[in-house]
């Protein structure tokens, strides 16, 4: 039988090859197994205030952390008090929302301690399908970027592995064991929108991409296809999400002469579409956005906590075998 479990203990500098040091090896780092929908969508068991433990997504596109109405009324959550200075409210593409207290977040032993979280509906979620999952499926909310920061998360999006560091604060992860195994490393940022951003280019033009393991497809702007005279397909679907994209159609098609930072992405089958997102955090032209299939296909590896992303192609892998 197929195991969701996670180990909470002293991980081995030598088996995790990433940490630097030996100053770093009596830490204590916790690794949390994710499991991965048909979307390629990473999720955890997180139990809110000792209730029964629901299914949130590891989204590190999202801007700030959500609970589903459903999970906040099971956990009795209330909003924030007066002298705590965390608003009641936020707005999330311009309507309001409110924001409660989880005093107690549980990852399989991890905890993140007291947090404020966003409702929101989150109904296309329920739909996504666990293939290796024994039990029924409950979307409990959304582990947003703020949070990943917070405790330096490093994500392995192949082995589904979600490294955090319990004293909070970037892992000591050392980027030349990574390359040495055969990983390109891609710089990061995190904007004043905490969205983690990659600079990369495609044909000619230098672009900023938003790496976010909660879009399940790579979505390139419509205009950049345009402009780079790219052959496509119509998709029947439509862009729809917590952001409000205006409901664009899709277009698909191969995207030569694709890179991100130093690693070439070029020939992935990517979506264009026009994509209704605030350009002015970011450092560069918008290009779109990274999301889970690539992350999958060229094993990505996000630190967040080192602004890190480590990719490799399989191509890589056959040619240093």
């Amino acid at each position: 039988m197929f195991r969701y479990c996670a180990s909470y203990a002293f991980v081995s500098c030598l088996a995790l090859n990433i940490l630097s040091g030996s100053g770093y090896c009596g830490q204590k780092f916790v690794v949390v197994q994710a499991i991965r929908g048909d979307q390629n969508h990473l999720f955890v068991p997180v139990s809110i205030n000792n209730q029964n433990k629901s299914w949130w997504l590891v989204d590190t596109g999202a801007p700030l952390s959500t609970i589903t109405e459903s999970a906040a009324k099971k956990a009795s959550l209330q909003g924030p008090e007066i002298a705590s200075k965390i608003p009641t409210s936020v707005k999330v593409e311009g309507q309001d929302h409110q924001i409660v207290i989880a005093h107690r977040m549980v990852a399989e032993g991890f905890d993140f301690g007291e947090q404020p979280l966003v409702v929101l509906r989150l109904d296309g979620l329920e739909h996504e399908r666990m293939q290796r999952l024994p039990e029924s499926f409950k979307n409990g909310g959304i582990l947003g970027l703020p949070i990943l920061k917070r405790y330096g998360a490093l994500i392995n999006c192949r082995t589904r592995q979600i490294f955090l560091n319990g004293g909070g604060g970037p892992l000591p992860v050392r980027r030349k064991a990574y390359e040495q195994m055969g990983f390109t490393y891609v710089p990061i940022k995190i904007t004043s929108a905490n969205h983690l951003e990659a600079v990369g280019t495609i044909g000619t033009g230098e672009y900023s991409f938003l790496i976010d393991t909660g879009a399940p497809d790579t979505l390139i702007m419509a205009s950049i296809r345009q402009r780079e005279k790219v052959s496509f397909y119509n998709e029947r679907a439509r862009l729809v999400g917590i952001h409000d994209f205006k409901n664009p159609s899709i277009t698909s098609g191969l995207l030569p002469s694709f890179r991100l930072g130093d690693h070439d992405l070029s020939n992935s089958f990517v979506g264009f579409a026009n994509l209704n997102l605030h350009q002015s955090e970011f450092s560069r032209p918008f290009g779109g956005i990274i999301g889970a299939e690539v992350l999958w296909d060229q094993r990505a590896i996000i630190d967040v906590g080192n602004r890190a992303l480590y990719l490799k192609t399989d191509r890589q892998e056959r040619k240093r075998s």
